[in-house]
């Protein structure tokens, strides 16, 4: 691929390579400076302990500074961030410029070192970031040579300071010049350097990172643009989706990649290359070089690691590829360290010339390999492995390692080369050693990959862009705004000046509708709860939750209750209901839940077909199909197992990867405009024993205890960032905290203490999640807990605080009515009467859903309730009437009493001799004629008629 149209790209990395020139150039400055005898008159001759803490304390603020850029970095952005460090950049160099004692001297080196650190550990982030994949090697290594180029020019101001006249200005002369690039970067992080399109993908500004992407990439027309982005943006959505702030889970999960970053920056600390840079004065003086050959000679070792390292980075990185010239590079340098040592033990203290310049050249062999092979490479490389969600984090880790390292042996230099001499290289010759036997079996080669594509290296998952949906996202919106033939300019953003004719005629008429999203029957609940809790609200563009700018509408037109249906058996499979997919698509006929299925076919297996499963069982058809009949609202029961980090791999057996399917589930529904309720179905331990519903048929509930209730707690707090994060998750409104948990007269002292140390912590971790996102409080999510009359005890008495808070109730008179009750009348009677509000005639007034409830009947306990079922009294096919009439009533009185209702479930392989139990399945229900199409029409169906 042509470089030609990605000048621009390349222009901003030249100018971004500042920040490393800042970095070379105040670290190789040091070595022209402690070798001026006049530095050393003024500083009073400082020891070889003092003369090492020049280099000591600036790489330890280096080590701070990379620090900073894993707290700070994704926090402020790569922009902010290189602008905050080159203003601290500036202090510490202006500090080291006016030093008058070898304290403030050390007191600048080590502020300079924090900025130079955080500085040296984003650039490479940065520029990897905005590199085209076939050039990533080109730009993202310009990091490596703004580095060679900094030490350059350091050597040769210090060689030409040491033509002044003796005295202070040999040293301080220098040190001025590096004080004003800190000040030239920070004008150009503020003008025309562009932001991240992967940072803002992250951050939920898709349009923005739209824009920025159409800048940096050119070299791209319009297809092309088009799939990289949707394949950017889908990758970075799915891996956020796992994004983890802990670190021992970040070993875990991503333990290869981590590892790799952190193992290249160890790597080229432990090459010796820092020791031989700051001290080959030292060196020189003991081969017998005279004050002025010195710094000429270091002088042209600059030289010899920026012509070097230029070379490298223009025809090797991204034709050779990082790992086959990591390899390399460290094979030429463990060579030419055995070489060095040879010569320097041979010639040192000697008349020798020819030999001192034998030793002399190995040193210079040595520049030319580091900085041509491992310099061009190491920075970039360790960017470049780790995942967006970690890149950050991680790329500070593996700085810090760096600097760390370059302490412990940069410290020990004076002292180790006056008392061992040479044989300190071998030191490093081992490191070499190890190194490249750790490169050979376990660096892959990242070479013409982009960014995502990467991630198939380590074995990771790459997101295939036709089962997500994003590319058709993409193409749609890059269609209105940018033209996909031929264009090789950025994606237009439009501002509130530049509102077509269609989008106002779009906004007229929402805000004509807008009174049909009201409630009409002043008989029935409002959406506004008699406490004042807004159940569905209208978020609109550039509020703090949705600065995405993915516009919400909660219900579609004419609407004023929620009409939902589970998705039953989709991410939480329940067998009974679901016979033939369970026992022959996914092979576990034998099995009575996920877990014990997936322990038996095995993991691999297992994941296969269940994600086969969450592809076929939910299609956009089943949606379409659902806004044809009415239905604005799915509830999505998920288990915690979703959140695959929490998950005890040696112990817990589900199955993996339903997060991406879940994303394009609520994907299908945002694009429908429905409603989305996701309730922790299954929860941590089993809250409930022996029922598939949990995902497992666990002996004994055992979800009631602390660190269930905390592994649910995180499972909530991790959900609600990933909604957030992403969205297709835009039209979630509510989350519950857990399904159906052990009623009172199960086990009253369990339900109690879940509502006294779960309920009211998990409320509060989610309320921290949206505050710590930025959330305002009008756009929380609303929190649902099952209803009192669920019998789990008064879910709002440990409550402190009860904002947003919604109430769960399931309704399956099968269960409720007694024996003597099983009948059509008392069935019919009770459901035009039935009362789930908890209204205040009970005590309480708070919004409900009924979330679950059926057209199954009946139930006796003692009988054969199949045969029962299945009896001509409550035959599916013969009582067509009743059921249809039942079902009226139902909507009736949960309409008039709750804020809405959501049956149980959207479809079922249930079936009796070739007969559809629609009893369970509202599609099959409505192919029988039992549900009408049009459930606006059962307010006037009479179903309560003489009840």
């Amino acid at each position: 691929m042509s470089l030609t149209k990605s000048y621009y790209t390349l222009g901003v990395a030249l100018f971004a390579a500042t920040g490393t020139f800042l970095f070379g150039f105040d670290t190789g400055i040091a070595t022209t400076t402690i070798a001026h005898e006049s530095w050393k008159d003024y500083m009073d001759h400082p020891n070889n302990a003092l003369t090492g803490a020049v280099v000591g304390v600036y790489i330890s603020g280096e080590a701070v500074g990379s620090l900073l850029q894993m707290a700070l970095g994704d926090r402020l952005g790569r922009l902010h961030f290189m602008s905050l460090m080159c203003v601290i950049v500036t202090i510490g160099t202006v500090i080291q410029t006016a030093s008058v004692s070898i304290a403030m001297f050390l007191a600048g080196r080590a502020v300079a070192g924090i900025a130079v650190g955080g500085m040296v550990s984003t650039v490479p982030i940065y520029l990897s970031e905005i590199s085209p994949p076939h050039h990533r090697g080109l730009i993202g290594g310009i990091a490596g040579c703004g580095i060679s180029a900094g030490t350059m020019a350091s050597n040769w101001v210090g060689f030409a300071g040491s033509y002044l006249p003796y005295g202070e200005l040999q040293w301080r002369l220098p040190l001025v010049i590096q004080t004003p690039w800190g000040l030239i970067m920070m004008c150009g992080l503020h003008t025309f350097m562009p932001k991240s399109p992967r940072e803002l993908i992250r951050k939920g500004r898709v349009n923005e990172a739209r824009a920025e992407f159409g800048k940096i990439r050119r070299d791209l027309d319009g297809e092309e643009l088009v799939e990289e982005f949707a394949l950017m943006r889908g990758q970075i959505e799915f891996e956020m989706e796992r994004e983890i702030t802990n670190y021992a889970e970040i070993f875990r999960m991503f333990r290869h990649r981590a590892l790799v970053s952190i193992a290249v920056q160890t790597m080229t600390s432990l090459t010796g290359v820092n020791v031989i840079q700051y001290f080959q004065t030292i060196q020189y003086r003991s081969l017998g070089m005279g004050q002025q050959t010195i710094l000429l000679l270091a002088a042209i070792y600059g030289s010899c690691a920026f012509i070097s390292n230029c070379i490298t980075t223009k025809y090797l990185t991204d034709a050779w590829g990082r790992r086959k010239m990591i390899l390399w590079g460290l094979f030429g340098v463990m060579i030419i360290e055995i070489y060095a040592a040879i010569m320097q033990r041979q010639f040192q203290n000697t008349d020798n010339k020819v030999g001192k310049g034998f030793a002399i050249l190995g040193i210079y062999l040595f520049v030319v390999v580091f900085y041509g092979m491992l310099n061009s490479t190491t920075w970039l490389y360790g960017a470049e492995v780790l995942p967006m969600v970690l890149r950050s984090k991680v790329m500070g880790l593996a700085a810090f390692s760096h600097f760390a390292v370059n302490v412990s042996v940069t410290q020990a230099g004076p002292t180790a080369f006056a008392n061992i001499g040479e044989n300190y290289y071998y030191v490093f010759v081992g490191c070499n050693l190890f190194f490249l036997i750790v490169g050979y079996f376990y660096f892959p080669e990242t070479k013409q990959k982009s960014l995502e594509e990467i991630a198939t290296a380590f074995g990771d998952k790459v997101i295939d862009l036709a089962e997500v949906g994003v590319l058709e996202q993409e193409k749609s919106t890059f269609g209105q705004d940018h033209a996909l033939k031929g264009s090789t300019t950025a994606p237009r953003i439009d501002t509130p000046a530049m509102i077509s004719p269609q989008v106002l005629a779009t906004l007229l008429g929402l805000a004509a509708t807008a009174q049909a999203w009201l409630p009409t029957d002043p008989s029935r609940a409002p959406l506004i709860a008699r406490d004042g809790t807004t159940l569905f609200n209208n978020i609109t563009e550039g509020t703090a939750d949705n600065a995405r700018r993915h516009p919400r509408r909660w219900l579609p037109g004419g609407s004023d209750k929620i009409r939902g249906v589970n998705l039953g058996s989709l991410f939480v499979a329940e067998p009974w209901m679901m016979a033939d997919t369970w026992q022959g698509k996914l092979g576990c006929p034998k099995d009575s839940s996920e877990f014990d299925c997936v322990l038996q076919r095995g993991q691999a297996v297992a994941d296969e077909k269940f994600q086969q499963h969450w592809r076929d069982w939910i299609t956009p058809s089943d949606f379409d199909e659902m806004i044809s009949y009415g239905i604005n609202t799915v509830r999505i029961p998920v288990g915690y197992w979703i959140m695959e980090s929490i998950v005890y791999k040696d112990s817990e057996y589900f199955p993996r990867g339903g997060l991406e399917h879940l994303k394009r589930i609520c994907g299908y529904a945002s694009d429908r405009g429905m409603y989305i309720i996701i309730d922790m179905h299954g929860a941590p331990g089993a809250q409930k024993p022996k029922d598939a519903f949990t995902g497992q048929l666990a002996e004994t509930a055992g979800f009631y205890q602390d660190y269930q209730f905390k592994r649910g707690i995180d499972f909530l707090a991790w959900l609600r960032e990933t909604i957030y994060r992403s969205s297709e998750f835009r039209n979630v409104g509510m989350i519950e905290v857990v399904n159906e948990p052990l009623r009172q007269w199960e086990d009253g002292g369990k339900t109690d203490y879940m509502r006294r140390e779960f309920y009211p912590k998990a409320y509060q971790a989610i309320r921290n999640k949206e505050s710590s996102l930025g959330i305002t409080r009008n756009n929380y999510l609303h929190i649902q807990f099952m209803n009192k009359l669920w019998d789990s005890g008064d879910p709002q008495q440990y409550l402190t605080d009860n904002y947003f808070a919604a109430y769960d109730d399931h309704r399956y008179l099968k269960y409720a009515l007694g024996a003597g009750q099983q009948n059509h009348d008392s069935y019919l009677r009770t459901s035009c009467s039935d009362d789930r509000s908890g209204d205040a005639a009970h005590g309480w007034d708070w919004p409900v859903v009924v979330g679950e409830w059926s057209l199954s009947a009946p139930f006796i306990s003692g009988q054969d309730n199949y045969a029962l079922e299945w009896s001509d009294d409550w035959h599916p096919a013969k009582q067509k009437d009743f059921y249809s009439r039942w079902f009226r009533a139902q909507v009736l009185s949960y309409e008039k009493h709750t804020m809405g209702w959501v049956f149980w479930s959207w479809k079922t392989e249930l079936q009796n001799g070739g007969v559809k139990d629609y009893r369970w399945g509202y599609r099959d229900a409505v192919a029988a004629g039992v549900i009408p199409r049009d459930l606006n029409s059962i307010a006037n169906s009479g179903a309560c008629n003489g009840f």
